[in-house]
């Protein structure tokens, strides 16, 4: 063999090496690095809403007292027993002195009073047309 064959041999076989060892070593480890980068940018992402979640509980924290303060108050003002017919007058003299016209109230199940049926918008007269009002429906008394 001539020293120029040899060269060329020896300069094949250490391609052949850099070429093994890149496809042997580097590439599975490169690999595993960008699986690991993603799991790093998942694991970013929930500590970030962690650390927002925390940052609402903080806040929550800091008005409870307030926020039940408002609750006692608010369950002071509901009636313990359903005092229906005195809700009810109290209803029809604060619309009479409104000016709403209450025509009738519904007690649900659970023993709430739902907001009576708007009334309907009242018929146009001569010559004017209702635009864009829908038909009126019947209220029952």
């Amino acid at each position: 063999m001539k020293s120029t064959d040899r060269k060329i041999l020896l300069g094949v076989a250490f391609v052949g090496l850099i070429a093994a060892f890149w496809f042997m070593v580097l590439s599975p480890k490169r690999a595993e690095i960008s699986k690991l980068d993603d799991e790093i940018a998942t694991l970013e992402t929930s500590v970030a809403e962690q650390e927002q979640l925390a940052a609402a509980s903080e806040e929550a924290k800091e008005g409870y007292g307030n926020a039940y303060q408002r609750l006692v108050v608010l369950g002071k003002a509901v009636p313990a027993d359903a005092d229906t017919p005195s809700l009810i007058t109290q209803v029809t003299g604060l619309a009479a002195k409104s000016g709403v016209d209450f025509r009738s109230i519904t007690l649900a199940d659970g023993g709430a009073a739902p907001a009576p049926a708007p009334a309907p918008a009242p018929a146009p007269t001569e010559g004017e047309e209702a635009a864009d009002a829908p038909p009126a429906e019947p209220v029952p008394a």
